[in-house]
């Protein structure tokens, strides 16, 4: 909105009410609100006039000072408003409050186990529904020549052998005549086996997912529902996803800048931050490199503070990002990039992986390039499989798993004791990927929830997601940056 407009509405609405303002006040508040939307100056006038009617001054000349007050009491209730809707948890302090241990953790044996444990009990509450009776593998040496169904973990055996493991004994499996269900299979895997058994191998015919307990949504938020945020529901909710938000390129940040800008008339609840942050390493100058990166990004952020005063931005890691780290979890960003921020509001740091709550809405949110990995290490996939159905498959399978990287701890490393961060229990009610496989958008079924991967940020053009957690929907985005 222009200047000259702002000063003759604002003249307006207070004159209406029997106030007027000083030369110097006037100024101020035009100051404070010229950066604003029309929608967004509207709603703030609104409550500015509701508070001054509460402050019961006599009509006549209305000084500066009682105007500050006015604008800290509403800068105040909107910040509690925020926070009220709002709660990030990095892992290390879910790590804190989880005082569950294991003496065999440490020997990474225990973590193969809870994972197996999840995927069975989420599978025992559905077995009554099922034609197939699961046995334990210590028990099919008894049905020799009878067809018998297993659940258990695919591992590698000696030689070119699978061998099929769970927590009572092990058997060779022959995979040879094998038929697979869509899906991506690989080592470490907990899978459904069903096929003949003879004294010393498992001649399989059929490999499936498991098939787990269906995910009713509304009850399963109902029952997490934390009564201390509010379950007031705006249509105009959104959040902004962006992966691989490379500050070391120019036309990222320029991208960005009018990506604000175009937002800042209705700006967003949540911008989610996903590195990687940088696009080359260096051996030397690492640090001042990262430093002078996230000092572009923090010039950004200033340059729309008044705007976004109401806003989130959450900056979540890769692991390449400083600290660079090869395990898993991966720490917030350090204290040397966070002092670039230290005069900025609402900017937060964040594990990865890391949990957030919006309202009545739980988001789990992971950036790693699992699905390359786990493609790479399959031993089956669909023939003739194509681009665009691998996010399906993924998703089936991951979800299937109830573990957002059920890879071995060999092929992406996990520490051991912090493996239950990374299982999909309890449920959220979207996980957010930033992978940087192409963007896609996977619909919640009766066997997983909603899951979204924005793809990373430059692409053919500027690609991004908005989620809008009232309406359910995602949107992909795309912005042309005009170099002119």
């Amino acid at each position: 909105m222009e200047q000259n407009e702002i000063r003759r509405h604002i003249n307006r609405q207070f004159s209406i009410r029997g106030h007027s303002l000083s030369k110097d006040t006037l100024s101020y508040l035009v100051d404070q609100l010229k950066d604003m939307g029309r929608e967004q100056y509207q709603k703030t006038m609104a409550k500015v006039m509701e508070l001054v009617e509460k402050e019961n001054v006599d009509s006549g000349l209305l000084d500066l000072n009682l105007l500050k007050n006015v604008l800290k009491v509403l800068s105040r209730q909107q910040k509690n408003e925020s926070e009220i809707n709002f709660k990030l948890e990095n892992a290390f302090e879910l790590l804190a409050t989880n005082k569950e241990t294991s003496r065999d953790v440490h020997l990474g044996t225990d973590v193969y186990w809870k994972r197996f444990d999840l995927v069975k009990k989420s599978l025992i509450k559905n077995q009554s529904t099922e034609d197939d009776v699961f046995v334990s593998i210590d028990s099919i040496f008894n049905l020799c020549g009878s067809k018998i169904c297993i659940l258990a973990q695919l591992c590698r055996g000696d030689g070119a052998w699978f061998v099929a493991e769970d927590q009572t004994a092990r058997i060779k499996l022959d995979l040879t005549e094998a038929t697979y269900e869509p899906g991506i299979y690989f080592e470490g895997g907990i899978f459904v086996f069903e096929g003949i058994c003879s004294f010393t191998t498992l001649k399989v015919e059929k490999v499936s997912l498991p098939k787990l307990a269906r995910i009713n949504s509304e009850e399963n938020t109902s029952q997490r529902q934390d009564v201390r945020f509010s379950r007031r529901r705006d249509p105009n909710d959104r959040i902004c996803i962006f992966s691989d938000l490379l500050l070391d390129n120019d036309k990222v940040l320029k991208a960005f800048y009018r990506i604000l800008d175009g937002f800042s008339s209705n700006p967003p609840n949540i911008f989610v931050l996903c590195g990687r942050f940088l696009s080359v390493q260096r051996a030397y100058g690492y640090t001042d490199q990262s430093i002078t990166a996230f000092r572009h990004l923090a010039n950004i952020l200033s340059h729309f503070s008044t705007i976004y005063l109401n806003s989130h931005f959450i900056l979540v890691p890769h692991q390449e990002d400083p600290p660079p780290l090869i395990t898993f979890p991966c720490p917030p960003l350090p204290p040397s990039v966070q002092k670039c921020f230290k005069d900025l509001p609402n900017i937060h740091f964040a594990s990865n992986p890391c949990r957030l709550i919006f309202k009545d809405r739980h988001f789990l949110i992971f950036r790693d390039d699992v699905i390359e990995k786990i493609c790479r290490s399959a031993i089956h996939m669909p023939k003739d499989v194509q681009a665009e159905m691998i996010p399906k498959l993924f998703c089936d399978t991951m979800w299937s798993q109830r573990h957002l990287s059920p890879l071995p701890l060999f092929y992406n490393s996990i520490q051991p004791e912090t493996d239950k961060l990374f299982h999909l229990w309890p449920e959220p009610d979207v996980l957010l990927l930033a992978d940087k496989f192409k963007g896609f958008i996977e619909e919640e079924t009766s066997q997983r929830r909603l899951t979204i991967n924005p793809g990373p940020f430059l692409a053919e053009n500027f690609e991004f997601q908005v989620y809008f957690p009232t309406l359910g929907r995602v949107d992909n985005s795309v912005f042309v940056l005009d170099d002119n």
